[in-house]
């Protein structure tokens, strides 16, 4: 079996890194989701206040 130089594994490492990144990244609401979560967010709000 042939021994892996650093480089190679923190080349390996990054490309990990880099994926996982991206798949972390939230994706955009779409405009129903985006209303359901702001009336719920203003509902807690003004139960709150009352």
């Amino acid at each position: 079996m042939k021994k892996r130089s650093y480089s190679t594994c923190i080349t390996i490492s990054l490309l990990a890194m880099i994926l996982l990144e991206d798949y972390a990244r939230p994706r955009p609401m779409n405009p129903n989701e985006r209303a359901t979560l702001l009336t719920r967010i203003f509902r807690i709000a003004l139960d709150a206040y009352q």
